[in-house]
């Protein structure tokens, strides 16, 4: 642990939460009742994020991503597995160049990039040779698809969400002069 890189951030309630890298840090209420190190909080969706742990450099430590195949009401799209078993669809972002990213800072509240730290692992259906990483400026590596990045969607990732919801699907985001689109398994956009 980097100590010069803790702090504090005052809560709406007058509390004060721990920070790390300017990041607050949060307990997951499962580990309490398991053994120590246990980190069963790892890929859960809930409040809106997609949670990970997080490293000495201060960086979300995701492990590899995971990219499969889900049935939608939309049809078949990328998705990636949660800690409880269920699913979230993939999104690209028409106004990201190949290979790069335009969504960041706030854009990732609504738009969190799929992480990973290592090669992503391909389920059935999907093209594994498609499957890259871009580095972000904030040092994370986000999952490529046919060099698009894909994404979750903040209002997919409500804690007990069933698999399967495509709410971000044809959204035009204003700001960014762009259309989002779930990821599709064949090279369409």
């Amino acid at each position: 642990m980097n100590a010069s890189e803790l702090g504090t951030v005052q809560r709406p309630d007058g509390t004060y939460q721990v920070t790390y890298f300017g990041d607050p840090l949060y307990e997951f209420i499962r580990d309490a009742s398991m053994p120590a190190g246990a980190v069963s909080g790892e890929n859960v969706t809930a409040f809106n994020a997609f949670w990970h742990l997080d490293t000495i450099p201060g960086l979300p430590a995701p492990g590899a991503a995971r990219v499969i195949l889900e049935n939608t009401a939309q049809g078949p799209v990328l998705a990636t597995p949660t800690a409880f078993g269920t699913y979230r669809s993939l999104y690209a972002l028409t106004f990201d160049p190949p290979d790069a990213t335009t969504c960041t800072e706030p854009c990732t509240g609504i738009w969190p990039p799929l992480l990973t730290t290592r090669e992503s692992a391909a389920g059935p259906g999907v093209n594994r040779d498609a499957l890259g990483i871009l580095q972000r400026s904030d040092g994370t590596r986000q999952v490529t698809y046919f060099g698009h990045p894909v994404y979750l969607f903040a209002f997919d990732l409500a804690a007990g969400a069933p698999s399967g919801l495509t709410n971000g699907e044809y959204l035009v985001d204003q700001f960014q002069h762009g259309v989002v689109v779930a990821a599709r398994p064949e090279r369409d956009r």
